[in-house]
Formats: structure tokens, sequence, C-alpha cells
């Protein structure tokens, strides 16, 4: 067994799209990428105004894995997760906007790891297993066993403008990475369990990738989208239509229909769809608003 190994660092962050070019300079970055995915989980976090939530993909590191981080608090624990977050308003560190790749530490006292800011998570048991570096390949398009088709960069993404307070896309976004996940064995299309805190399972809500990604989550005994409900009844979901964002790089092609499986986009009045084998893609050069019009 390897020993562990020690980086000072305190906030993991930088694109997704730089990722591998800074792992070459950042011994800490190269580290995290090397560590094996034990499971994926797609997590509903409360919304701006309560409006819609924002969902991002998390990757969980194997026990045991051999990378430590170093706290604000001074104390050493181990890197438990990577997330892919399309929200960069804040443009953390002075990061131009796309996709942000971000570290987080073990959870501790957690059975599922679930994010202790998320309302619901939906996990993914994933087998055989990958490393960080492969999913960041795969979502950057450089995984040298991708198909035609799949070999854009879908981490140059920016979330669009539903008004001026609220943002959305993520859902978009993360629907476009599970589909080429999916497509490359990496994770399935429907989730193997269902969590709304570490001790509740739900199994009442659906768990196809196309059926839960476009629903709202609703505590009802506090009104918010908050962790911490103590049964069932009192959570609610509801439908939350998704929009587009906007992808940088041209040769993307946004898939709406994939297989037997329809996205619940609710806005795409697109000028030009074409069939691509068992899928209906949107092609680039298409905006935001071009699509929401």
């Amino acid at each position: 067994m390897s020993a562990k190994k020690h980086y000072a660092f305190r906030d993991m962050t930088c694109l997704l799209s730089t990722v591998l070019e800074k792992a070459k300079e950042n011994s800490a970055l190269n580290g995290i990428l090397e560590q094996k995915v034990k499971r994926v989980h797609v997590e509903f976090f409360p919304g701006e105004n309560q409006r819609k939530p924002h969902v991002v993909l998390r990757l969980l590191i194997q026990k045991g894995g051999n990378v430590m981080a170093l706290q604000q608090d001074g104390n050493w624990e181990s890197a438990g997760s990577c997330m892919f977050d399309s929200n960069n308003r804040q443009q953390v560190d002075g990061l131009d906007p796309g996709v942000v790749f971000r570290v987080h530490k073990v959870f501790k006292g957690q059975t599922w790891e679930m994010h202790r800011d998320s309302i619901i998570s939906f996990m993914y048991d994933v087998e055989p297993v990958h490393t960080i570096k492969d999913y960041v390949d795969v979502v950057l398009g450089k995984h040298k066993d991708l198909p035609d088709g799949h070999k854009s960069n879908l981490s140059l993404f920016d979330l669009a403008g539903v008004d001026e307070k609220t943002l959305d896309g993520c859902r978009d976004v993360v629907s476009q990475w599970v589909i080429r996940l999916h497509r490359m064995g990496f994770m399935n299309w429907a989730a193997d369990r269902i969590m709304l805190d570490d001790k509740v399972q739900c199994e009442n809500f659906p768990q196809e990738f196309h059926k839960f990604i476009a629903r709202g989550f609703k505590d009802l005994q506090t009104g918010l989208n908050r962790l911490g409900t103590s049964s069932l009844a009192k959570m609610t979901e509801h439908d939350i239509p998704m929009r587009f964002g906007r992808f940088q790089d041209l040769t993307v092609e946004r898939i709406i229909c994939y297989g037997d499986f329809t996205l619940p986009y609710g806005f795409p009045t697109a000028t030009r769809t074409e069939t691509r084998g068992n899928c209906l893609i949107v092609p680039c050069p298409s905006t935001a608003v071009d699509l929401q019009q």
C-alpha cells in the first residue's frame, strides 16, 4: 500500500479546461487526478431565489486515497471528492467563466458522503473503476476511446441568464457530461440509490437520469431547499424545464434525444436539428439566446 502524500493546499480550485496543464506543474493536482473513483453523484443544491436547483457532478474518491489536504484549521484531511461545477458567476480567484474543478475533503461520519449542502443526491456505483483523470479526459474530449462526435470540449461552457438575478444551464451541461460518460461505460443511466441525507434513502422518486434531471426538490417543512429532512413525506418534487447554456467549443453537438431517452429541455426552439446514429442533436454554433427565443 502506497504511503499517503501530504500536500499543502487549502483550496484546490481551477478551471476544468486547464486542470491537465496545471497538474504538470502542481504535484497536488496530479495526485488528485491519479485517484480512483468509487462512485459518481449527481447532486442538487439550493438554487438562486429558490427558483431552480443548481446541479453538479461529484466524483467520490476510493477509501484509502493517498492525497491529504491541509485545511484552514491546520489539520490534515483526506481528499474525498472532486466536483465539476458550471457555476463560476463569482469568477473565483479571478478565474474566467467556465466549468470549475473543485476538490473537497471527506465528510466525516457519513456513510454515503453526500455533500452537506445538497438537497438530494442521485448516486451511481461504478464498475469498472477509472481514475479522476479518465473522467476529466472524457469531458474534455481527450480520452483515446471516445467515438467520433464526442471529442469536443464540454468544459468550455457559460450559464445563460433567465433574468438579471437568475442563471440557468447547469442541468444542460451536466446532461451532456452524463450522456458522454454513459456512452463510455463510466456510469449507468439509472442511479443505484437516491439519498436525502446520509440516513434517509428515497425510493419514490425516479432513478433514470432523463426523468429526474429537470425536477425540483423542496423541503415542505421549511419551504427551503435544504438538507436535513427526517421523512420522505416532507419532500416534494415539481417540474422545472431545462434551458440551454452556451458551449464555447463550436464543434459540440448537443444531444437532446439519446437512444430511447428524450432530455427534458423546456425551451429549445432550435432552428436546426440533425440525426446522428441513435441521437437527435443540435449542432453548434447555437447560442442560448438563439435557442430560447
